[in-house]
């Protein structure tokens, strides 16, 4: 695959990749927590607006009127629904699961609610009544009287389009950090290891002659015949030539 490809720029290639993969590897880890903070931050948002409608009506039971009769929730919840598009829509019920009141005029009203949502009313504590989560993206709230006694609950239904939406604004930040980090990291590799490589050559280059000149040296001051050359000099001058001729494919290998 890369038979036409010089040394350098293997070793440059392959340090590239594990650096790719590296900066992948992470931008994946960061999306991930990403993505969990995003979508607490949503369905934080989506609980405050449902304590919030829970709120305002029962501020109008305060007055003592069941909340069958109060006529202001329906433009409540109506009005909601229209300020929040994520907000999918809006239920109230009694403490017997009958709808009340639905931003949905398709569902009927004697339909009974799911017992998911009333078993998130008997959740709910009684001192402190809280917004339960379900499973599905939907919160239910408990409805108090002025007596502090369950009289129903509602329920909101939010969409998750918020939460996609800003995950592909994420993964097109990180996507182009990734590039704009890859491309300086791939260039300051190839220029790295092609100067890391040509010193080493040069290295070897000035340590095989300085070897060569001994060994040469010692064997010219024996006379001819009055010792047998050194079998330690011939074992170097051997390795030393072998060296040189992986030097020479080395070099073979790297034109192009």
């Amino acid at each position: 695959m890369f038979s036409g490809t010089s040394l350098v720029g293997r070793l440059a290639l392959t340090a590239f990749v594990i650096v790719l993969a590296s900066l992948v590897l992470s931008a994946t880890l960061n999306l991930l927590k990403f993505e969990k903070v995003v979508r607490q931050k949503e369905q934080a948002r989506f609980e405050f607006l449902a304590n919030d409608i829970a709120s305002a009506i029962q501020d109008g039971m305060r007055i003592g009127l069941p909340l069958s009769a109060l006529r202001s929730i329906q433009p409540l919840i109506d009005r909601r629904r229209t300020i929040d598009a994520l907000i999918d829509w809006v239920v109230v019920f009694d403490e017997n699961g009958r709808r009340l009141y639905a931003t949905d005029r398709t569902t009927a009203p004697d339909m009974p609610v799911p017992d998911a949502w009333r078993d998130a009313l008997h959740d709910s504590s009684a001192a402190a009544p809280a917004a339960v989560r379900l499973d599905e993206p939907v919160i239910v709230v408990p409805l108090s009287n002025l007596f502090d006694q369950q009289v129903g609950g509602l329920a909101l239904g939010y969409s998750e389009d918020g939460i996609e939406r800003t995950m592909v604004a994420i993964r097109v930040i990180l996507g182009q950090a990734i590039l704009e980090a890859s491309v300086p990291a791939a260039i300051a590799l190839i220029l790295g290891v092609a100067l890391v490589m040509h010193r080493t050559r040069r290295r070897m280059q000035a340590s095989a002659a300085a070897v060569m000149d001994v060994v040469s040296d010692s064997v010219a001051e024996r006379a001819p015949g009055t010792a047998p050359i050194d079998p330690v000099a011939g074992m170097v001058r051997g390795t030393l030539g072998r060296l040189k001729s992986v030097e020479r494919s080395i070099e073979q290998v790297e034109a192009p």
